[in-house]
């Protein structure tokens, strides 16, 4: 198993240093390996682990350039969203991003059971009467 962001990562994350870089890698990769195991085994795809790489870099960034307070922050109509409950380094849309990287091809057509649709074929007749030939 090979972690995503190693020690050789450090200087894509300025400003981080000491321990908070060892919490930070350690607790990104840990969530990499349980949403998005196939990132972690060997002979991983080089590109998803590059998408992850970011995801978690940029998950990273945001969480250290927000107040512990505050969800969002927004500079021009001066909006800010308090944080409600736990806080950790990826959100929702970040675990989701990740765990997708993993699932099956997008070509692979829809997952589950569906039940036969109904027929439409008497929408679509030729009329008939006196003016069908």
């Amino acid at each position: 198993m090979a972690d995503l962001l190693t020690e050789e990562d450090h200087q894509l994350v300025p400003g981080l240093t000491g321990p908070w870089q060892k919490i930070f890698f350690d607790a990104a990769n840990s969530a990499v390996a349980r949403l998005a195991p196939c990132l972690t085994e060997a002979g991983a795809d080089s590109g998803r682990r590059a998408e992850a790489k970011l995801i978690v870099l940029r998950a990273i960034d945001r969480v250290r350039g927000t107040p512990t307070f505050a969800r969002s922050q927004t500079t021009g109509p001066f909006s800010i969203t308090y944080v409600t409950g736990g806080r950790g380094i990826l959100d929702k849309d970040d675990r989701a991003d990740l765990a997708a990287l993993c699932e099956a091809s997008p070509s692979s057509g829809a997952i589950g059971s569906f039940p036969s649709p109904d027929v439409y074929d008497d929408l679509f007749a030729r009329p008939r009467g006196r003016w069908g030939a």
